[in-house]
């Protein structure tokens, strides 16, 4: 093989190479395959149901004396606490219904108070999640399980003419994330699951 052809036939190969990995399939180094329960919060993850200072909860004691038995209309204050009879104040904010049962159960038996009460606990409040904006019916949503960002704005009567669709805000607490409601309603496994007390704000477009 003379000199020239082996440098001819190096080069096909380095090209070829070269062409194979420039062609080929490229990694997306942005794409994540997450879901949007994980992206955006999961309504069902317990810190997100949590008792909220003001809620409203009615606490049942049973498995005491018949005399004792009573049920008790109690708001959690503005310190996060409902009061509850020989025991005081208990710490409801910030827990989970379950966790404030478990704990005025163990206050009423470690202060050797009762010895096998059972508390039952029922929620009253209701939670909200708003639509304002450039949408044709802006307003509040009551809060329930699977509520939706196109759910609410479908709610909300959805978009005005002037609507920035491709650009919508969800204000969370401190955060504020950014959607495209175009986008999600052409995919909606993109769809957003909302939490209680989101706000969805949608500005006018500027064309």
């Amino acid at each position: 093989m003379t000199r020239y052809s082996f440098l001819t036939i190096s080069a096909l190969m380095v090209g070829a190479f070269l062409f194979i990995g420039c062609s080929g399939p490229k990694a997306d180094v942005n794409s994540t395959d997450v879901s949007a329960s994980s992206q955006y919060g999961n309504p069902d993850d317990p810190e997100y149901n949590l008792i909220r200072k003001g809620d409203a909860l009615t606490i049942q004691l049973s498995g005491v004396p018949v005399e004792d038995q009573a049920t008790y209309p109690v708001k959690v204050d503005d310190n996060g606490n409902v009061s509850m009879p020989m025991i005081g104040n208990v710490k409801a904010a910030g827990v989970t219904v379950a966790d404030l049962k478990n704990t005025i159960e163990t206050l009423y038996k470690s202060n050797r108070i009762y010895t096998n009460p059972n508390i039952t606990i029922y929620t009253q409040q209701e939670r909200y999640v708003s639509v304002n904006g450039e949408v044709k019916t802006p307003q509040q949503i009551i809060y329930y399980r699977g509520i939706t960002a196109l759910t609410a704005l479908a709610q909300a009567g959805g978009f005005t003419d002037y609507a920035n669709r491709r650009k919508c805000k969800l204000l969370r607490g401190d955060k504020v994330i950014e959607f495209n409601a175009q986008e999600i309603q052409n995919d909606p496994k993109k769809d957003i699951p909302l939490l209680p007390n989101d706000r969805i704000q949608v500005d006018r477009s500027i064309f």
